[in-house]
């Protein structure tokens, strides 16, 4: 794809074929793959054109290059008007990991900016999620954020509006990709969010143009898009089923680093990630550092607590104190901490992330001293 503007495509021309022809992305990446501009596409006999699948046969007639133009400039100063860029798929602006997959979208509506410059880390999960869940979410969110990625989720009500809510909080910057225009955020109630995120430095983005509702068919589809902004997919908190697990299916099929937090087993919230875990499909995450240490990035938090005595809640101090005496196992740490499984899990991931502690095999927990 690197070298299609320079074939002769340009970005009004793909943008026009999406609005005006209503080609599918599948059918314009495939126009620009056999045609090196597109006049050379618009000289074409439309039976050859339905020869080589492209079932372009109503685009191309007499006066299709003007409407084209004209459609193309209609959409470009009705997103200008809207404040909305529009990045085309032969344009230097769009993401380089988006175009990647198997499937990318051929224009993308962006509200705010996306920074090519930033490692996408996508943190997504159940809109059902248990404090455990947000807990962790916000854990990740913070440090990843803090360690220089741009932290990639949907903007769905549960582990989505934790990451982008804790990403903001760090001073970083997050990425919403939604199934419907930018200008038409879904859920209603997470549109002062959205607005937060664009002031923030980050973006909306979206396959679909301005003005377009969500329906429930569009969901799985911009999950593929999650997956292309970002390096590393991680799946917070899930259960069997639902638009994280397909999420995760999609980065796998993609080659991207998969990801998945260990949740309580009797907990039906966290009977996805386990899954995934188990099955081999996705790496375990109990901390931060580990997909850092793959992506090649430093933790910020990670080397701050080597060098200063940590600042711990009651619970964490208690926790923190008993494992330096010696491991524990996770059954002697909530008694002493008086939590139950579901209250001290995230506890422990917190402790982790931070260098603090450090898992053992069988449930048990060492102490890592500061010096």
């Amino acid at each position: 794809m690197e070298a299609l503007a320079a074939r002769g495509w340009r970005s009004a021309d793909i943008i026009g074929l999406a609005t005006n022809a209503r080609l599918s992305s599948a059918a314009i990446r495939r126009l620009i793959g056999r045609y090196a501009c597109l006049d050379q596409a618009l000289e074409e006999s439309p039976n050859e054109l339905e020869r080589a699948g492209l079932g372009c046969r109503s685009l191309f007639n007499n006066g299709s290059r003007r409407r084209i133009n004209e459609s193309a400039q209609r959409e470009l100063e009705r997103c200008r008007a809207a404040r909305v860029s529009l990045v085309s798929i032969v344009e230097d602006e769009y993401p380089e990991t988006l175009k990647q997959i198997d499937y990318p979208p051929a224009v993308l509506y962006v509200r705010g900016r996306l920074d090519k410059s930033r490692i996408g880390v996508a943190l997504v999960g159940t809109r059902r999620n248990s404090p455990y869940g947000a807990a962790v979410t916000q854990t990740f969110a913070g440090e990843l954020a803090r360690a220089g990625c741009a932290i990639v989720s949907g903007l769905a009500r549960g582990i989505d509006t934790e990451a982008h809510r804790a990403t903001l909080r760090s001073g970083g910057t997050t990425y919403a990709v939604i199934a419907s225009g930018v200008d038409r955020v879904s859920p209603v109630d997470n549109a002062r969010l959205s607005e937060e995120i664009v002031e923030a430095g980050g973006a909306i983005a979206s396959e679909y143009p301005c003005g377009t509702r969500a329906v429930s068919a569009y969901f799985p589809r911009r999950n593929r898009i999650i997956c292309g902004l970002s390096a590393a997919v991680v799946v917070m908190e899930s259960g069997m089923s639902g638009g994280a697990m397909i999420t995760a299916d999609m980065a796998h099929s993609q080659g991207r680093r998969l990801f998945a937090v260990p949740g309580p087993v009797n907990s039906t919230t966290s009977s996805g990630t386990n899954m995934l875990i188990r099955s081999g499909k996705a790496a375990m995450a109990c901390s931060t550092a580990e997909i850092l240490k793959l992506l090649g990035r430093q933790s910020n938090s990670g080397k701050s607590t080597t060098q200063h005595t940590p600042r711990l809640g009651r619970h964490e101090s208690a926790i923190y104190s008993a494992v330096l005496q010696g491991d524990k196992h996770i059954d002697e740490l909530q008694q002493q901490a008086e939590l139950e499984l579901s209250e001290i899990l995230p506890v422990l991931v917190r402790l982790e992330s931070r260098g603090l502690i450090r898992a053992l095999p069988g449930n048990r927990y060492a102490g890592q001293s500061l010096h």
